[in-house]
This record gives C-alpha cells, sequence and structure tokens, in this order.
C-alpha cells in the first residue's frame, strides 16, 4: 500500500494580501529570519482557521474574536509562551498594515493581543504579562 503524503505549506499558494505584506516586510529592510518567521506564522494562522472555519478566508472579515480565539488555541495546545508571542506579534504586524492599507478598518490585533503570554513562573518585559489559570 502507497503511503499517503501530506501537503506541504509551500505547495498551497498564498493569498494575495500575504504575498502583499511580505513584499512591504522586505521593503521595511526587516530581517530575511523575521520576514521568514512572520510567513510561517500567519500560514499557521490561515491553516488553523481553515480548520474551524467553513469557507475561505478574508482578511476584510478578521474579528478580535478570531484573533482571541487563535491565541486560546495556542494556549490549549501548551505552546511555549515565546512561540504564543511570536505568532501574535506576526498577527500584530498584519494587522498593523492591513489598516494602513486600508484592508481593515480598524486594527482588531490593537487590544486583544496586547496582553500577550508570559511563562507562570515569571513575568516578562514588554507586551508579556503572566498567563492566568
Amino acid at each position: 500500500m502507497r503511503a499517503i503524503q501530506p501537503r506541504s505549506q509551500s505547495a498551497i499558494a498564498d493569498p494575495p494580501w500575504l504575498t502583499a505584506f511580505l513584499a512591504e516586510l522586505a521593503r521595511s529592510d526587516l530581517a530575511s529570519a523575521t520576514r521568514r518567521g512572520y510567513g510561517y506564522d500567519l500560514r499557521h494562522f490561515l491553516a488553523w482557521h481553515a480548520g474551524i472555519q467553513d469557507g475561505g478566508f478574508a482578511l476584510e472579515r478578521l474579528g478580535e474574536y478570531d484573533l482571541i480565539a487563535y491565541r486560546q488555541h495556542l494556549l490549549a495546545l501548551g505552546r511555549r509562551p515565546a512561540t504564543i508571542n511570536r505568532r501574535l506579534d506576526a498577527l500584530r504586524r498584519l494587522c498593523r498594515w492591513a489598516r494602513e492599507a486600508g484592508r481593515l478598518r480598524d486594527d482588531v490585533a490593537r487590544d486583544p493581543l496586547r496582553s500577550g503570554c508570559s511563562s507562570p513562573t515569571r513575568a516578562t518585559s514588554g507586551s508579556a504579562t503572566t498567563r492566568r489559570s
């Protein structure tokens, strides 16, 4: 019997807004590792969203609920605080870009993702706060 090969994320075409966002990051002189990380994290968000939502993802319909639910999903999986914060940072940056580009009416990531996540044993500086039980 032949083994089923998983589809690689790179085989799926990026939505036009993601391509435009990553191109803007390249023009902003952001480090290539950071750009790759943002791309990976946003593709992860898209894959998660496709698993919970019928129909395709539309950036224009992105809402606070989507971002909060994604953060809760990452917490439930037991992801490390650094991973969660990195993924939330990619979404924050995307939302800021989409707002400035006129693709979002409001910056939906501004308030719901402000708190971030940190380890329960120590608080970290910046946007992260201690995770609540």
